[in-house]
């Protein structure tokens, strides 16, 4: 099942998880909630092109 994640980047990297899929989380770091090296890589690098352009990503 594929779920997405609501990230928070107001204060910049690295963010904070405020949401997986429709369940609610109160800013919970990235690392909390991705723990797969590589998924986190992919989900921190997509943080990174949203807080450099303001852009939505969808990955």
């Amino acid at each position: 099942m594929t779920k997405w994640l609501l990230l928070e980047c107001f204060s910049g990297e690295p963010g904070c998880v405020i949401a997986v899929g429709s369940t609610p989380k109160s800013f919970v770091p990235l690392s909390n909630i991705v723990r797969n090296p590589l998924s986190r890589a992919d989900a921190e690098s997509a943080l990174r092109r949203v807080c450099a352009t303001g852009a939505p990503v969808a990955h």
